[in-house]
């Protein structure tokens, strides 16, 4: 086989997600209330003993990551608390789960840690949680953490000498507020923006009077307790619920962990409501009655009337930030958006250069399909997330970031999650392979276990139809020996008053194809043709191994080689492809097989098809190496 190389990022690179268990949350009680001090300030709190190291005069790159791992646990503990209080702007109830899968993820995909480059070191990090926000706080607090990474990376060697001092984290703070509100369309008083703001105040007002570095974090999670006791005043959603903001919560909880990071303290103040305790993560929530103030305590967890979901059990969207400037638009805004959009896009070298210009115009262009508009980033690589009233808005939202750069991992969720009614149609698929089926998952498909050599039975099949809770399925085989199961399974489950539609998908190609125009919006017989044009529209090639060993490629349902592997007849089926009028190339390849192939498959397709938009998916079948599918 001839070598094909090619160096370009692949654009598509899905892990499936672990989902952690769902928690218990201790029952809150209510303490007395804070007195301010001077600035505005909450008395100095009593600090906790912890096991942690004594006050640090330096906050290190090697520290900041240890702080990032206390984050993510503290995250965890909290997020069924933040979960219960999420009302804004869409009351969907995810936003701790969100915010903790954003660090979690962000670390477990991040490059391993090298301790004699810790400036790439907590650079990749820092990366990697902006890749894996998900929801509008998520994307928000990997901002930040984005900007603090930046000037931590200044103030430290490459062997992790130097850091920064009070005045060097009052700049990292700053940095980050400045990076969050900029990737923010319309900011929003009363949310993380608010907090985040007011702890990046306190900490230049503290350095600048002198202070060293514990001094500084201490004030900064002072003034960021008294900015998210102040939420409600600052938004009616939060005022009616009783609640704080959770996006704002979450970002407490990080600023905790920061000052135990630098103090080896854990800080209490007399008169916060905690949720838990200290040492498992409680949330500290301060009473500060401020003008206008309704008087009552804002509350989170089980004394805000809603029961808090674990993380993993997320009923929509992220609760945050929105674009909305009085009660009743936010009222119709809340009612118009019905669909949450998130999705990564890396620019070109060219645009990179001004991609703040760049950006800028994508954010404003955003807030003219949706609300709740935040593109965060650096340089190349943007996050991307929009709230949008319907489907084909969500596909006009991808078309518009397509214009400015390489999208990729695309997904698409309703925001009514868990407090939506039996829904009317749902979109059932057959498919296997890890990565594939979290591809189609993250594309609002519900997925049936099937394979060739392990297909689904007509049993598996109609329980499969009957778990979509809809009345109404269409379902994408994906394989022509499943074509006729399928069709007994729709007799069966009609008897059963659920009627199925299904789609003559003959290939996993023709599947993702379809699946990329679902519209759960749309009526049902409307769906099912628009996935069955999209589905025979497709060219398809692939490699599939033989139960006796070898391989076999085609094209079609034409065979154009055999041979011992993968590279003996991969060029074949490269070359027998048509990408005449093709602008998008699929390719899925089996979970044993070398990433290297698909970068060599993507380069060899952009080689014969200039500005051919390429997605590399990892984690398909393994009956089937490689999967090509032309659009």
């Amino acid at each position: 086989m001839r070598e094909v190389t090619g160096n370009r990022r692949i654009i598509a690179d899905h892990r499936s997600r672990g989902q952690p268990g769902r928690l218990s949350v201790a029952g809150a009680t209510m303490c007395g209330s804070i007195g301010s001090a001077r600035a505005g300030l909450p008395p100095r709190s009593p600090r906790r003993p912890t096991m942690a190291p004594g006050p640090r005069r330096r906050l290190t790159a090697t520290d900041a990551r240890r702080w990032l791992l206390n984050v993510r646990g503290g995250l965890r503990r909290a997020a069924p608390a933040l979960d219960a209080v999420n009302v804004f702007p869409v009351a969907d109830g995810d936003t701790g789960t969100n915010m903790f899968l954003t660090v979690d993820t962000g670390l477990r995909t991040a490059p391993a840690w090298d301790a004699q480059d810790v400036h790439a070191s907590i650079d990749g990090l820092a990366r990697s949680i902006l890749w894996a926000a998900r929801g509008n706080s998520g994307v928000i607090l990997a901002q930040l953490i984005a900007g603090a990474a930046q000037e931590v990376v200044r103030g430290a060697a490459g062997d992790d000498a130097g850091g920064l001092d009070g005045s060097g984290l009052a700049r990292a703070l700053a940095r980050a507020d400045a990076s969050a509100w900029q990737a923010v369309a319309t900011p929003e008083q009363g949310t993380i923006l608010s907090v985040s703001r007011a702890a990046a105040d306190a900490a230049r007002e503290a350095a600048a009077a002198g202070g060293e570095l514990d001094e500084v974090v201490r004030r900064t999670f002072d003034a960021a307790q008294v900015a998210l006791a102040r939420t409600p005043d600052q938004l009616p959603a939060l005022r009616t619920a009783h609640v704080v903001d959770a996006g704002a919560a979450g970002l407490v909880v990080a600023l905790r962990h920061l000052v135990v990071t630098c103090t080896g303290e854990d800080p209490q103040a007399p008169g916060l409501l905690w949720l838990g305790t200290p040492a498992d993560g409680g949330l500290p929530l301060p009473e500060v009655p401020g003008e206008g103030s309704t008087g009552e305590q804002a509350r989170v967890g089980e004394d805000a009337g809603t029961e808090a979901a674990g993380p993993g059990e997320s009923r929509g969207d992220d609760g945050a930030e929105g674009s909305v400037d009085t009660d009743e638009e936010r009222d119709t805004t809340a009612s118009r958006s019905t669909l949450e959009v998130v999705l990564s896009t890396t620019l070109p070298e060219a645009a990179a250069r001004k991609a703040d210009r760049v950006v800028k115009r994508l954010r404003r262009r955003l807030a003219d399909l949706g609300d709740s508009v935040v593109v965060a980033g650096a340089g190349r690589h943007w996050r991307v997330h929009v709230h949008v009233a319907d489907a084909p808005t969500a596909s006009r939202v991808t078309a518009l970031c397509r214009k400015v750069g390489e999208v990729a991992d695309v997904r698409t969720e309703s925001l009514d999650g868990a407090h939506a009614s039996r829904s009317e149609v749902a979109l059932l698929v057959a498919a296997s392979g890890v990565g594939l089926v979290e591809v189609l998952r993250t594309a609002g498909a519900k997925v049936v276990r099937s394979s060739p050599g392990r297909r689904a039975g007509i049993g598996e099949l109609v329980e499969a139809v009957l778990a979509c809770g809809a009345t109404r399925v269409v379902f994408l085989p994906g394989d022509g020996q499943l074509v006729l199961p399928a069709q007994e399974a729709a007799r069966l489950v009609a008897q059963q008053g659920v009627w199925m539609q299904v789609v003559e998908s003959r290939t996993l190609q023709g599947t993702v194809a379809a699946v990329a125009v679902w519209d759960p919006a749309a009526d049902a017989e409307k769906a099912a043709r628009a996935l069955t044009a999209a589905a025979g529209a497709t060219h398809d090639g692939a490699v599939r191994a033989l139960p006796g060993g070898g391989v076999v490629g085609t094209v079609g349902s034409r065979e154009v080689a055999r041979g011992e592997d993968v590279a003996d007849v991969l060029p074949d089926v490269l070359a027998e492809l048509p990408t005449r009028g093709v602008e998008l190339a699929t390719v899925v390849l089996g979970e044993e097989l070398d990433p290297a192939v698909g970068r060599a498959v993507e380069s060899s397709l952009r080689l014969r098809r200039r500005g051919l938009e390429v997605q590399v998916v990892e984690g398909g079948p393994r009956a089937f190496p490689v999967l090509v599918g032309l659009e």
